[in-house]
């Protein structure tokens, strides 16, 4: 374009906003390229921050579920234990009065004898 000078060489007023605005339309570009590169930087750190956290959960997830089997196995232990100290408790009764019984016949027969 041609610059429209007025007589005195000075610019018009209007090449002179013309400059000006086209000086801010070169600016509002770049801030808009720095922005999308901004967002493109964002978008990929978002991206490789997703996917270590997906690694990070599902190694977590995958222990999660190891500890809830170990936990139900040591449930099922615990309830055939109990069963079983039950079971040992009936039977450790029953030797004591069978030792009582064994007790008190011996007694018997050393009186029986003794006299």
């Amino acid at each position: 374009m041609p610059r429209s000078k007025k007589p005195g060489g000075e610019i018009s007023e209007k090449r002179r906003l013309e400059v000006i605005l086209e000086d801010v339309l070169s600016r509002l570009g770049q801030l808009a390229d720095g922005q999308v590169q901004l967002d493109q930087k964002m978008d990929r750190q978002i991206g490789q921050l997703r996917e270590e956290m997906h690694q990070r959960f599902s190694v977590i997830e995958q222990i999660v579920k190891q500890n809830s089997a170990d936990i139900r196995k040591n449930s099922e232990d615990i309830r055939k234990n109990s069963s079983d100290i039950e079971l040992v408790k009936q039977a450790l009764v029953e030797l004591r009065q069978e030792v009582r019984l064994v007790s008190d016949r011996m007694k018997e027969h050393e009186k029986a004898h003794a006299s």
